[in-house]
């Protein structure tokens, strides 16, 4: 049943792209992709393996789509979405913003490789044939702090939220440093305070950026969606860290930390885009409607 459902949205994909636009038509490669890496097998990278990204069409299609947006120039912390479906508003945050010098790129830990209180960071070189950027990860930086983290030696590969955003920062930002840190939404409450404790630090420098990843409500209809995004928007807009289990979510622990952050420094949020995979797709299949994925993109700016 599995493999009977996937092959149909593959042929809806299929089928989009040759019919709409350019601009649809990268979010039905965008689709592709993450169908690639979520339905895989299961089988642990190895270091020597080459990184794998979007290819540059999905990223260059989604770019021409983007949207200019009126963004507080003292943005602290971006959430974004992984799902790159919506990569054109992926792009439309990364552009409205003043280029940063470094960026802490925080995402989920969807293959559970990270142990329970424990982030998971790598120092390998961010590169591929279409990727080169400069990793500045820094142990001493978290162990100082008391947090504890597990050497990612084969750079984070197949975790698909690294993958999908690597490539925007890269276009955005070419010049960039890049801090990787992945968080198991099992992370308890100190790892997700010390984490944030070390990035609200580090984020007294103006050139400093955290861009955060986390897609929201999953496997339902966009009806439902909506409904179950209503409390996740309130948790949000309200910093309510005591509320983020009760949302439907793939990243609680991104999340737990982006809310500390705002917390601590203080941060004020800023709803940029709402959106859902089926609607931006133009699904109209009754059983693809009920597999939609929602997401939302925030500002978080000095005020």
């Amino acid at each position: 049943m599995k493999h009977e459902h996937i092959a149909k949205l593959t042929r809806i994909a299929h089928d989009a792209c040759m019919k709409w636009t350019l601009f649809s038509a990268g979010f039905c490669m965008g689709l592709a992709f993450v169908l690639f890496f979520v339905f895989q097998p299961s089988v642990k990278p190895s270091s020597d393996e080459p990184l794998m990204f979007p290819s540059t069409e999905v990223i260059q299609t989604a770019w021409s789509a983007r949207k200019e947006w009126s963004v507080s120039s003292t943005a602290r912390v971006l959430l974004v979405p992984h799902h790159l479906v919506a990569g054109h508003l992926i792009a439309s945050a990364f552009i409205s913003i003043p280029a940063p010098s470094t960026v802490y790129l925080l995402f989920p830990d969807h293959f559970s490789r990270v142990p329970k209180g424990m982030i998971g960071i790598t120092n390998r070189p961010l590169e591929s044939d279409t990727v080169r950027l400069q990793n500045s990860t820094r142990l001493d930086q978290f162990a100082s702090a008391g947090l504890n983290s597990v050497m990612l030696t084969d750079g984070m590969q197949n975790e698909l939220s690294f993958q999908a955003l690597i490539p925007f920062i890269v276009k955005a930002w070419p010049e960039v440093r890049v801090v990787p840190i992945m968080i198991g939404s099992n992370a308890p409450i100190s790892t997700q305070e010390a984490l944030a404790s070390v990035l609200s630090k580090v984020l007294t420098d103006p050139k400093t950026l955290v861009v955060a990843s986390a897609d929201f409500a999953h496997h339902v209809s966009p009806e439902a969606a909506d409904k179950e995004d209503r409390l996740s928007e309130q948790v949000i807009d309200h910093l309510d860290v005591n509320r983020v289990d009760e949302i439907q979510a793939d990243a609680k622990g991104v999340l737990g930390v982006v809310l500390r952050i705002a917390q601590q420094c203080p941060f004020q949020p800023q709803l940029l885009a709402h959106t859902n995979s089926v609607r931006l797709l133009h699904i109209t299949d009754p059983v693809m409607r009920n597999d939609s994925t929602s997401h939302f993109i925030y500002n978080f700016f000095q005020p």
